[in-house]
């Protein structure tokens, strides 16, 4: 009995880390349709938009040491959030890693590393870090682009 546990928890993070790859993904939030994870310019606040294929609307995610994964823009800029609440996410120079935890199909939690905290859609709708609530804004869909 032991064994299928623990099998089946490997496959769990097999399915996790193995089905999202390297490369550029839209990051949508599955509690909207048709908007997609912008940025305006360099530096600016982390909003959801109508996705049109601009720059800002494409995210490039590198996979770092245990399953985390830095998040990048067309711009070079990382996701970064504040460090104190409310923690909005803007883009910056820092990388931050997060994992992605998932949720079936092309949607993922994302954990902050070293927090535990998770990526949400806030009701302003910007990108905020906050503890987790099981809501389904903290679920994201992550599109593979080719």
């Amino acid at each position: 009995m032991k064994y299928f546990f623990a099998l089946g928890a490997i496959a769990s993070l097999c399915q996790s880390a193995c089905a999202l790859d390297n490369g550029p993904h839209t990051i949508a939030p599955t509690s909207r349709d048709n908007v997609v994870l912008t940025v305006q310019a360099p530096n600016g606040p982390l909003t959801f938009e109508h996705f049109e294929e601009k720059p800002g609307q494409i995210w490039t995610l590198n996979q770092v040491a245990g399953g985390y994964f830095e998040i990048h823009n067309d711009f070079g800029q990382f996701i970064n959030c504040q460090q104190q609440a409310p923690r909005t996410c803007y883009t910056g120079d820092n990388p931050q890693s997060f994992l992605p935890e998932f949720q079936g199909d092309t949607n993922y939690e994302l954990v902050e590393q070293g927090s535990g905290l998770f990526l949400r859609l806030a009701n302003d709708g910007t990108l905020q870090l906050a503890k987790w609530d099981q809501s389904i804004d903290e679920q994201f869909s992550l599109k593979r682009l080719q």
